[in-house]
């Protein structure tokens, strides 16, 4: 039975949770999954490492620790004029807002920080600089 080489293009599901709760998953369902070819960025280098040695309808369970998982970034954390929220509504911290930008672009955003005049956000997304537990089913090898 063929298994998982590097740059090999696959289907497959993920799911998983962090230590305070949050899920996350890889969207669509179990069955499906999505494309994905190993070697473009486009996931975490720990999730590509367990995926290599897979055989399609196999399923793993790992930990992601905060060092292999996605950094925090502080430039993801930015302050605006409190202006720019909805006047009729009211807002508190830990509030999930999703901001439309100049270019069309839409961001999740958590409010931090509320003064008179000004609100802190932070882009980041719920993942960062957490420990993952995930669940990962390889749906196809694709190539």
């Amino acid at each position: 039975m063929k298994t998982v080489a590097e740059g090999d293009k696959v289907k497959i599901f993920f799911k998983g949770t962090t230590h305070d709760g949050f899920t996350f998953s890889s969207g669509g369902s179990e069955s499906e999954g999505f494309e994905v070819k190993l070697g473009e960025g486009q996931l975490l280098p720990s999730f590509e490492t367990h995926l290599v040695g897979m055989a399609p309808g196999e399923e793993k369970k790992f930990v992601v620790t905060k060092e292999e998982g996605i950094p925090r970034r502080d430039d993801l954390v930015f302050e605006v004029e409190k202006e720019i929220l909805p006047a009729d509504q009211e807002f508190n911290i830990d509030d999930e807002l999703v901001l439309s930008m100049p270019t069309g672009e839409k961001i999740e955003v958590i409010i931090l920080k509320l003064t008179e005049t000004h609100v802190t956000l932070d882009a980041n997304p719920p993942v960062a600089d957490k420990e993952l537990s995930v669940e990962m089913k390889l749906i196809d090898i694709i190539n």
